[in-house]
């Protein structure tokens, strides 16, 4: 209601009528009165080459009317509305015909439908081809970040005014920025893994399963692509254990996934060496691995950790 108010009133004070001949380029779209009729309904509608007039029928006849001062037409409610406010949707969606005012150099104006990314009318990137995604004038913000539609810049997303109609994206690959354009590029899915209904902290690298590679997510968002540390008991690469959520030793990792876990089949109750390695021990029937550290071997007849003699 205070919306419809609002509109009403910005109608009321900035409509500025003049009438005009309709320009032979711009059909008439009005309905005509019927027989008996004295007029149609009222009837409001958009100017195809500008956003600061619309044209209102009388009778029948099209007459061209302008908003007032920083106001626009927006044709959804048929009202004039704040220029480039969230409401200004006459500009949003006519951006390439607006940017080319010499009076708009500098505007940065939100995409109509995706809140990472908006209009720059004083830049010239974008264009067309496989390489080139965006359209003339846009940019896009930095992954996670998104555009706000009152602050005219971007923001971190939890900070957001995205207004009700544009897309939030939390996958990075929705980011174009961040998708592959050019030959001999990773696959977006693999340099930057989707956090979508993953909870927060780290989870396994969903296409580098068994390897150092690991994610951590914030709010559905990654936040980082990390790789295990070195394992300061074995001196060799961590690698991320999907089972156990952690960075483990090769010797905790089995060893069909490309590790090094010891088997207790065959092997009574006891401890036992690896073959591998003779500072790294194991306990059956549970295959637990533990390690003497410092290069010191296990000696399997005392079932110590003794330094050779």
């Amino acid at each position: 209601m205070l919306t419809m108010i609002l509109h009403i009133f910005i109608y009321t004070v900035a409509v500025v009528c003049i009438a005009e001949a309709v320009s032979p380029t711009a059909p008439n779209q009005c309905p005509q009165p019927t027989d008996g009729d004295s007029a149609a309904a009222p009837f409001y509608y958009a100017n195809p080459y500008e956003c600061k007039s619309f044209y209102q029928c009388d009778n029948g006849v099209a007459v061209l009317k302008y908003c007032g001062d920083n106001t626009v037409w927006n044709d959804d409610d048929k009202t004039c509305v704040i220029f480039n406010s969230y409401l200004d949707t006459c500009t949003q969606r006519n951006v390439q015909r607006e940017c080319a005012r010499p009076e708009f150099q500098g505007l940065l104006i939100a995409n109509p439908t995706v809140c990472s990314r908006f209009f720059n009318c004083s830049s010239n990137s974008g264009g067309s081809g496989m390489q080139n995604p965006f359209q003339h004038h846009e940019v896009e913000c930095t992954y996670p970040d998104m555009f706000d539609i009152t602050q005219k810049k971007c923001v971190s997303y939890w900070a957001t005014d995205c207004g009700s109609q544009r897309i939030v994206y939390k996958n990075p690959c929705d980011y174009l920025n961040n998708k592959c354009w050019f030959i001999m590029c990773e696959p977006c899915e693999s340099r930057l893994p989707s956090c979508v209904e993953l909870s927060d902290g780290n989870h396994k690298h969903p296409l580098k399963l068994w390897s150092p590679k690991y994610i951590v997510c914030y709010d559905e968002r990654l936040t980082e692509v990390r790789s295990c540390d070195t394992d300061i008991q074995t001196n060799y690469t961590s690698i991320y254990s999907p089972t156990k959520e952690a960075c483990v030793s090769l010797w905790e990792i089995p060893r069909e996934n490309g590790g090094l876990a010891p088997t207790c089949d065959g092997k009574l109750p006891g401890q036992y060496r690896t073959t591998e390695r003779s500072d790294v021990y194991y306990s059956c029937p549970s295959a637990r691995v533990s390690y003497c550290g410092n290069g010191i071997p296990f000696n399997e007849s005392s079932r110590r950790c003794e330094p050779s003699k």
